[in-house]
């Protein structure tokens, strides 16, 4: 049973709250046919949606139980809300769409909501720790399609990112743990053009212990999923999040059948449904632990008045829109490590051209561009 704990004790310690209606859907597996079950889990990932989207974010407490995401959910900052109704429910290929109508209280003063560019986040292709245990339902493939998922959730959900999806290389996590993270994200930021980069692990997916005795002749076999995601800064090599999700639940599929994780039958199945549940709460997570973080575009060209920005039309940049120019300096500190600092201009640029990823700009008649350089950033007004 899902509790959410409404903090409408926000009325109180805000007094310039006000109600605003949302509309917004959510979506959830349908496993082993338990319509409630999806039907809850798709009213949370919408509510918390609705909450995370309007200044609001969730603590919670994640446990699953035969591949079913359950959470104790806590919601705080300057978003709760008083009501809630459903508008609309839709059954499609084991999949469940349930459109709410949810009643926000809402800080008028809360300061990030405005901020509705998308970040670029590049996104590799997902690392197996131990790959024997990909063997067993022959799921080479996993890696891969575990990325494609993860890329559809976060392209189908997120508020704050955009993924740019790379599935013919892998990133570990580790190499931005120790004193050359800074050139590792450098380099892989000029390389991608992202600001974040998105980096999943796969800790565990062993086979559980086979069921025994009696119960052996009803019961299915188990596997283990413990995913671990790492979210890094490309520019700083900073990681900004990192979080572990895992669970046990049932392996559908015999022991030498090919279970083809790019199919369809995978993803419906209770494996492959727990992995996609759990995808659609990593995207939640992401965007909270986002934030009010300011989406920064960089310089990735110059000439003349003209300069080029890695933010563009998915980002949600339009034509006219003006930006303010910070210059970045990049120097060794005493170990060798790069670090940057920022220096905030008064030179501002003005969005005249728009492409899918890119977008270009002109600076302003009476500014003086002639100090502005390829990597350095510009934030939007």
């Amino acid at each position: 049973m899902i509790r959410i704990f409404l903090l409408l004790l926000l009325m109180l310690v805000f007094p310039s709250a006000h109600a605003a209606w949302v509309t917004i859907t959510g979506e959830a597996n349908i496993v082993k046919g338990d319509v409630n079950a999806a039907r809850q889990q798709a009213i949370k990932h919408a509510l918390n949606m609705a909450v995370i989207t309007n200044g609001g974010s969730i603590n919670a407490q994640q446990t699953v139980t035969n591949g079913i995401l359950n959470q104790n959910a806590e919601l705080t900052n300057t978003a709760a809300y008083s009501s809630l109704e459903i508008v609309k429910e839709q059954h499609k290929n084991n999949r469940i769409e349930v459109t709410i109508r949810v009643d926000l209280l809402q800080n008028i003063n809360e300061g990030c909501v405005s901020n509705a560019l998308k970040a670029p986040l590049y996104l590799p292709r997902a690392i197996v720790f131990d790959r024997k245990q990909l063997r067993y339902g022959k799921m080479e493939e996993f890696p891969q399609a575990l990325s494609q998922k993860l890329a559809a959730v976060l392209g189908r959900n997120s508020s704050k990112v955009y993924p740019k999806l790379d599935l013919t290389n892998s990133v570990p996590s580790q190499i931005f743990n120790n004193e050359h993270r800074g050139d590792s994200a450098s380099w892989l930021n000029q390389q991608t053009n992202t600001l974040y980069l998105l980096l999943p692990e796969v800790e565990d997916m062993a086979m559980a212990s086979s069921p025994s005795g009696i119960s052996s002749l009803w019961d299915k076999q188990q596997r283990d999923f413990r995913l671990k995601m790492s979210l890094v800064h490309s520019i700083s090599g900073e990681t900004i999040w990192q979080k572990e999700y895992q669970f046990t639940t049932d392996w559908d599929f015999d022991a030498n059948a090919d279970a083809k994780p790019i199919s369809d039958a995978f993803w419906q199945s209770s494996y492959g449904s727990a992995i996609g549940n759990l995808l659609n709460q990593v995207s939640l997570d992401l965007d909270d632990a986002l934030g009010c973080r300011p989406t920064m575009a960089q310089v990735i060209a110059k000439q003349g008045q003209r300069v080029i920005l890695n933010l563009g039309r998915k980002s949600g940049v339009r034509t006219g829109d003006k930006f303010n120019v910070v210059l970045q300096h990049n120097f060794p500190d005493r170990v060798g490590q790069t670090r940057t600092i920022a220096k905030a201009t008064a030179v501002q640029v003005t969005i005249d051209q728009i492409t899918d990823d890119t977008s270009t700009a002109l600076l302003n008649a009476m500014d003086d561009g002639s100090g502005i350089q390829i990597n350095d950033i510009a934030l939007k007004n």
